[in-house]
């Protein structure tokens, strides 16, 4: 499947369609250019970025030890795990959110009794 195209003023070129086509190749994928004996061979490039394969192995280990949330059934039920999951991690061992235990309502009132008896002595 030879074809022949003209290199533009940048030294650009453009791969006829059928190549492109059978190459699978789409606008802003990159191909590797290699210089051998027969002349110039382009080859489609695949760009891994050097972060990606630390954060796999993380991600990776995280599943391994139980770090994760789901599988959810929708993206709405997703989010509503993730805010819970939030609230968890936030409130202290052993209290549930948004409820005060007996001895902290208790203790909110006798202050308020407290300074109350204080201002009225004033």
């Amino acid at each position: 499947m030879a074809t022949a195209t003209k290199v533009g003023p940048k030294f650009q070129i453009v791969i006829p369609k059928q190549i492109r086509e059978a190459a699978r190749l789409r606008v802003g994928d990159y191909v590797e250019a290699t210089l051998t004996r027969q002349g110039i061979v382009l080859r489609p490039k695949a760009l891994v970025d050097r972060g990606l394969e630390r954060a796999l192995s993380e991600a990776l280990k995280d599943i391994k030890a139980g770090r994760l949330y789901g599988p959810y059934n929708s993206a709405k039920e997703a989010v509503r795990g993730l805010h819970r999951a939030m609230e968890r991690e936030r409130k202290p061992s052993g209290e549930e959110v948004g409820r005060q235990s007996k001895t902290g309502r208790s203790a909110k009132r006798r202050s308020r009794g407290a300074a109350n008896a204080r201002n009225l002595q004033r």
